[in-house]
């Protein structure tokens, strides 16, 4: 299994022919990650089109991943967080997440979870995708990481926590 970051010193670039085979058979499964981690149908497009420039650019590990659709949602994850970063650090007005992302949830904690993504680490951010988004078990989420499942565990209860006081804050605000 290959276990590489995805974009990171891959080899060759990708031909515009091999990317345009990408994006019709993944295409729709990219954008539907871009959209929920954004929340806002015009910058995962925008973040979409971006993944895949740099797909073409440094993509040559998609050649040899065991995994395909697994190795390019990373590749989404990834040009989503650094949205993500880029928003916190210039806000600006941003739509409600969809419902789909956590069912159950209100949108103030939904606001909140998604703020609370550009706050944690690369790892922590996978994390959260993998078993919040992605409905993946602790277990797998281990695995996929390297992890043991306690670390898996304690980092979770870590991620909760700072939701938890973000949510707090934020009410906090709204009193104020």
């Amino acid at each position: 299994m290959t276990t590489e970051s995805p974009l990171h010193g891959q080899g060759r670039a990708l031909s515009r022919r091999e990317v345009r085979a990408i994006y019709r058979q993944y295409g729709a499964a990219m954008l539907r990650r871009c959209r929920s981690l954004l929340g806002d149908a015009t910058a995962a497009e925008d973040v979409l089109q971006e993944a895949f420039v740099n797909l073409m650019r440094y993509g040559g590990g998609f050649r040899t991943a065991d995994k395909k659709l697994p190795y390019l949602l990373q590749v989404c994850n990834r040009a989503c967080y650094a949205e993500l970063d880029r928003r916190r650090r210039q806000p600006l007005p941003v739509a409600a997440p969809p419902e789909s992302i956590s069912p159950g949830v209100g949108g103030d904690e939904r606001s909140a979870v998604m703020g609370i993504l550009g706050l944690l680490s690369p790892k922590d951010r996978d994390l959260a995708v993998m078993v919040w988004v992605e409905e993946r078990s602790q277990g797998e989420a281990a695995q996929a990481l390297d992890w043991s499942r306690q670390t898996v565990n304690k980092r979770l209860q870590a991620i909760r926590a700072r939701l938890r006081q973000a949510i707090e804050e934020e009410e906090t605000d709204d009193v104020a």
